[in-house]
């Protein structure tokens, strides 16, 4: 049996693949109606719409809106057209739409068949169209275009002209009752029908002028100025809806209209703006129509996914926009392969038994040829009604031919999408099915035979690369245009698009798998042979394992590409770059014992040439098969002892891939600029490209590196444990062969553990006696050497140089703790800018000394000196010194070596000129000699600083003189002395009594007692011995203050007498003033603060004793009386002014004025009290400071003299008081 016969019918019948809207020959409706096929999803979306749409029948709605959505070819088109022919429900071929439902059984389901008759009880104009075809050539620019075209095909169903002007025009007179009027006027005007000239409507308007007027529609003058001006028609959404209200009203029965527009989806596109507009006519439309006016529309694309392409701003304002669209029904792609299965592939049944027969005898055959390398699930037979079901066709082609349609119209066809000649799935699974029409049962649909159906589709930069080869002989001999290189380059180009399906040859070899008993093994053998050819003829390339069909653009370019030069040294790069710059390869080595403390990095060489810095003592080199050499020279190589070698195996994979990515760098960096689509296109493909190239590369790379053989010293490590672990023990190799004496550290040490060492605090004062022998005796060692070889000192720098390097390697951190070590130890000497550093700066100064060791910037600044040993006589010498003069014998109690006491031995030493120098600091203290000579003996040994041969020589030499110096000290008691508080508060307190005598002694009688003690308190402070003079100061200091206590107690009585005289004096003054009462109360208070201060201060001096201060606060107590005087002088005269003054003014009684009688003038009132003036003075300023006499009558002129001055002043004062002192 061939296969056109296992068919229920006509497989070569005209089953109209391609639904267009607008077909309406009874014969198309006919034909439509009867294959039809419901599948169960259809069904369910026959019953969501006519559910909705009946409830508009019985009661107002607003949920007037359907969007069927669904992909390319899922039958869209066809669902739309065939509820046109259910709501219109004209008779076809002598049946109602429906009848062709119920009686083929195609709905089964009788709510919904119930459904569908209840929507045909109302009127309904069907408005069915496809919104592409009737758009205006300008609806581009138009933002208004949908309703443009919802007004235009309102007009056409109403009978009106396509323009909206004109439209306008029939349908004023068609409301007024002229239009059957105006078109019998304009007939006999014209000669013509209305209807078959109105598209001329330009040409006409003199005819349409005289028909208006005859036919009594409109004056002259009107037809004139609307013809002029009816080219300005617009129309919004609100009055589009309320022109179909009007309709609506007008046709009464609550007649129903339905707009049915397809590809709408596409015909929005990206435009925000068209969205807008049909969200507005439909919301207008179910506001004004209350479910009389519906609106349904096609898209490929669901709402969300639309409105997702457009800004923020707009689907804002789309906001609304599903909520137009209440009822969504979505076309899914199980709804398509059932009609394609149920409509082309039904068979007979004697076929669907043999199809039965042949699965069950080779169901594991045919199903194991059909096998994909990618991971995504494709589906084969499932059992013999899935292999009877899709036959002759293989069940993953229906979904894989879906995704190559879309991916074709969105990338390969002419144009944005495919036309209306464009064929659906139905049309092409037919197409594929009549190619191998004749072949007998067995044969399988190969998926290149779906190309043939899209190919008078693709755009000029596809088909002519088809062309191209058609011609060429390789590809196509003797003119057989039906090769495999043409199905393999055919199939190809159908995948090239699809982002879930990558070509490789076991997925290309399953796609041409023609027949249940092919070879597959045969066929991957000529797929290969035909992929290899069209390579060849730049029709195809290969990415990695992916073979690509090539534009014919795309060809150029990869013929520029393959002609730009890629040197080795990029490749090298690019190989570093992923193993070393990856982390793959590790460039270092840090051995586990010494944590991470010690990194020893590794200059890597690849093909010789250096990647990275080279400034490393050890090396890696890696062999590429760009460079290979024998395993005579890698053994050589590697014998060196600071090399390891690691040879990759000889696969050129990766080198091929990363020279094709240089390539296509060059390419891309050069084609940078203007580029049009189809350009920028193939070069954002060619990154896409690199980056597939790169990831194969580097994965190649990382399998030969795992497999690659390591050369170190005189091993070979090519065993089957992982790259790291062979290159980790090979660098080990190398550092334990290099570094020999890496060993001599037993514990690895940092900064902080400096610090401490220097500080001599923690674990490191303690613990470390064993840490690093050997180390430190190196480093003491080395400075010995070069100390002999006549060096003497070495930098800090020079240290770590030598002990970085090569046999050592040791950190900067661990050699900082090694000298400071030895120093501590007493086998080194340091100095800072030639600045010796001793033990206690060390200790002092931990930190600072620290960075010496360890900063970049200090260690040329730091020198060490080997320590040389001294005599046991200086030793003993020493050791005398800090017994008997520092007294310090805890120091000798230390295991101190002979640096580390001489640098006790100068800290202790500079204390004790310390101490020396706080007794001279003692006002006036005992022993100023001898304290100065000992700081003079002590200050060079203090000094010595860092040079221990120095201190122990000075301590040698002045030993003798030292001891003695000691002795005078301890015979007069001069350090007893400053040790005892009890002795320097009689010292000071004797000191304190001298200085009060001193000042007071002059107010003193001569033959006080106490002039006598003061100066045998002076005498004995002058003596030598002080432990004898103490005692003596005691009893002394206690006679002298018993005696000045009584002095100054006499004083102070003296004081009371005369300030109790002053206070009475000044009281009766002011009583004798008569002052008012208010200012004498003043100046009393005055009085009493002023001599109640004085007594206070005098108390004070008397309490403590200072008889000077006290005297001196007698002399400040009459200045302070005769001041008060004064103010009470000043005060009366001053009141006595003011009194004159008022009664002057009170005398002048009247005021005389030139033409009026003089009248009395108010007296100012006055004070009744009547104050005196007082005046105080004193003798002297009378008659000068002396007088002479020298007879009786010298005495008589004098006499005479001071009475006439006072009487002077009481002429002027009421009272004179002469002071005579």
């Amino acid at each position: 049996m061939i296969i056109k016969d296992i068919f229920a019918k006509d497989i070569n019948r005209n089953i109209r693949g391609v639904i267009k809207i607008g077909q309406e020959a009874e014969t198309i409706k006919k034909q439509e109606l009867e294959e039809y096929v419901v599948t169960d999803e259809l069904q369910s979306h026959f019953k969501r719409f006519f559910s909705a749409y009946v409830n508009s029948i019985n009661r107002p709605t607003d949920a007037t809106g359907v969007w069927i959505s669904g992909f390319f070819g899922s039958g869209k088109s066809h669902f739309l057209k065939i509820l046109s022919y259910l709501l219109d429900n004209s008779m076809v071929a002598g049946k109602r739409p429906i009848d062709y439902f119920r009686d083929d059984s195609k709905i089964k389901d009788p709510d919904t068949i119930q459904l569908i008759e209840q929507s045909e009880q109302v009127p309904t104009d069907v408005v069915l169209f496809n919104i592409d075809a009737k758009a205006d050539a300008n609806a581009a620019a138009d933002k208004s275009a949908i309703l443009t075209v919802f007004l235009r095909v309102f007009n056409e169903k109403l009978g009106y002209d396509s323009n909206p002007s004109v439209a306008n025009l029939e349908r004023w007179l068609d409301d007024h009752g002229q239009y059957q009027a105006f078109k019998d006027a304009f007939y006999k005007a014209s000669g013509s029908h209305w209807v078959d000239v109105r598209n001329s409507f330009s040409f006409i308007k003199n005819s349409v002028k005289e028909a208006l007027v005859q036919s009594g529609s409109m004056t002259e003058g009107n037809a004139a100025d609307y013809l002029s001006n009816m080219g300005n028609f617009t129309i919004n959404p609100e009055e589009f809806a309320g022109m179909v209200k009007k309709y609506l009203d007008k046709k009464g029965n609550n007649h129903h209209i339905i707009f049915l527009a397809d590809e709408v989806g596409q015909f929005i596109g990206d435009n925000g703006d068209r969205m807008l507009n049909l969200q507005t006519i439909v919301e207008q439309l179910q506001t004004q129509c209350a479910g009389q006016a519906w609106v349904v529309v096609t898209s490929q694309q669901q709402i969300d996914e639309v409105t997702a392409n457009f800004t923020n701003q707009k689907r804002e304002d789309l906001s609304k926009i599903q909520g137009r669209f209440n009822t969504m029904i979505n076309m899914s792609s199980a709804n398509a392969n059932e009609v394609i299965q149920k409509r082309l592939l039904t068979k007979k049944p004697t076929a669907s038994d043999q199809l039965a027969a042949i699965f069950e005898e080779n169901h594991y055959n045919i199903n194991n040829k059909i096998n994909f390398s990618d991971q995504v699930s494709r589906k084969k037979y499932a059992d013999d009604n899935d292999f009877i079901t899709n036959y002759p066709f293989i069940p993953y082609q229906f979904d894989l031919l879906k995704d190559v349609l879309g991916a074709v119209r969105k990338h390969g066809a002419e144009g944005k999408h495919m036309s209306d000649g464009e064929r659906s799935l139905l049309a092409t699974f037919q197409a594929a099915t009549v190619t191998y029409e004749d072949d007998k049962v067995g044969r399988l649909v190969p998926f290149s035979a779906f190309f043939r159906g899209m190919y008078e589709f693709l755009s000029h930069d596809h088909q002519v690369v088809f062309t191209n080869a058609e011609s060429n002989d390789a590809v196509c001999p003797n003119g057989n245009h039906d090769t495999l290189a043409m199905q393999v380059l055919e199939i190809l180009f159908m995948v090239k698009y699809l982002d879930n399906f990558p070509a490789t040859l076991e997925n290309i070899t399953t796609l041409l798998i023609d027949g249940i008993f092919t070879d597959r093994e045969d066929l991957t053998s000529k797929v290969k042979k035909a992929l290899e050819l069209l390579i060849s003829q730049k029709y195809v390339q290969l990415n990695v394992e992916t073979y690509e069909f090539l534009t014919d653009k795309e060809q150029d370019v990869n013929e520029a590409i393959n002609s730009y030069e890629v040197d080795d040294t990029y490749i090298i790069n690019k190989i570093g770059g992923y193993l070393i710059g990856d982390k793959y390869l590790s460039d270092r080595y840090v051995p586990k014992h010494m944590g991470n403390q010690y990194v020893f990095n590794f200059n890597i060489y690849i093909d010789g040439s250096a990647y990275g810095r080279s400034n490393n003592n050890q090396s890696l080199r890696i062999v590429t098969p760009l460079n290979p050499a024998g395993e005579e020279q890698y053994r050589m190589t590697a014998q060196s002892g600071s090399t390891v070698v690691l040879v990759l195996p000889d696969n050129n994979s990766y080198i091929s891939n990363f020279r094709r990515v240089g390539q296509i760098e060059q390419y891309i960096q050069k084609s940078a600029g203007n580029l049009d689509n189809q350009e920028g296109a193939i070069r954002l493909g060619k990154m896409d490209e690199r980056k597939k190239l790169e990831k194969a590369a580097d994965e190649a790379l990382l399998n030969d590196l795992n497999n690659s053989t390591i050369y170190v010293i005189n091993d070979v490590l090519d065993d089957n444990t992982d790259i790291t672990s062979r290159l980790n023990d090979a660098y080990q190799e190398v550092i334990d062969s290099s570094y020999r004496n890496l060993s001599y550290l037993t514990a690895i040490k940092d900064e902080k553990d400096v610090l401490h060492l220097l500080k001599g605090t923690g674990g490191e004062a303690n613990t470390i006696i064993d840490d690093n022998q050997q180390a430190v005796q190196a480093v003491i060692d080395y400075l010995m050497m070069k100390t002999n070889q006549g060096m003497q000192a070495l930098s800090m720098e020079n240290i770590r140089d030598h002990f970085n390097d090569i046999p050592f390697g040791y950190n900067d951190e661990d050699i900082a703790w090694l000298v400071a070590k030895a120093f501590k130890d007493g086998k080194v000497k340091l100095a800072f800018n030639n600045a010796p550093i001793s033990i206690g700066d060390a200790v002092n100064n931990a930190q600072l000394i620290t960075s010496y060791l360890t900063k970049k910037q200090q260690v040329r600044k730091l020198t060490l000196q080997i320590v040389r040993e001294v005599s046991e006589k200086q030793r003993k010498a020493a050791r005398d010194f800090v017994k008997d003069i520092l007294q310090r014998r805890s120091i000798l109690a230390d295991n101190n070596s002979t640096e580390q006491l001489a640098a006790k031995i100068v800290t202790t030493t500079e204390e004790k000129i310390n101490e020396l120098n706080d007794f001279d600091a003692f006002p006036q203290g005992p022993g100023k000699a001898l304290i100065d000579q000992g700081v003079e003996l002590l200050d060079p040994i203090a000094n010595s600083g860092n040079n221990s041969e120095r201190t122990y020589g000075l301590i040698d030499k002045h030993l003798d003189e030292l001891e003695d110096w000691l002795e005078d000290m301890d015979d007069n008691g001069i350090s007893d002395f400053y040790h005892s508080d009890t002795q320097k508060s009689v010292w000071r307190r004797s000191l304190d009594y001298m200085d009060r005598y001193n000042l007071a002694k002059g107010f003193i009688d001569s033959d006080n007692a106490v002039h006598k003690t003061a100066q045998t308190i002076k005498e004995s402070l002058k003596k030598q011995n002080i432990s004898r003079v103490i005692p003596q100061l005691e009893a002394l200091n206690q006679d002298f203050a018993t005696q000045f206590n009584d002095l100054v107690d006499e004083l102070y009585r003296q004081y009371q007498d005369k300030s109790e005289n002053y206070s009475q004096l000044l009281k009766q003054r002011l009583a004798d003033a008569n002052f008012p009462e208010q200012t004498a109360n003043k100046l009393q208070q005055r009085i009493q603060d002023r001599i109640t201060r004085d007594n206070q201060i005098a108390e004070r001096k008397s309490n403590d004793g200072k008889y000077t201060e006290l005297n001196d606060q007698i002399q400040l107590l009459r200045r302070d009386a005769d001041q008060l005087q004064r103010e009470i002088d000043e005060t009366s005269q001053r009141i006595a002014r003011d009194l004159r003054r008022k009664q002057e003014l009170a005398e002048q009684a009247t005021e005389y004025d030139s033409n009026e009688r003089p009248h009395p003038v108010k007296s100012i009132p006055h004070e009744v009290v009547h104050t005196k003036r007082v005046k105080t003075i004193k003798i002297s300023d009378l008659e000068g400071q002396a007088w002479r006499i020298t007879s009786d009558s010298d005495l008589d002129s004098y006499i005479n003299q001071l009475k006439q001055s006072l009487q002077r002043e009481i002429d002027l004062n009421d009272i004179v008081n002469v002071d005579f002192k």
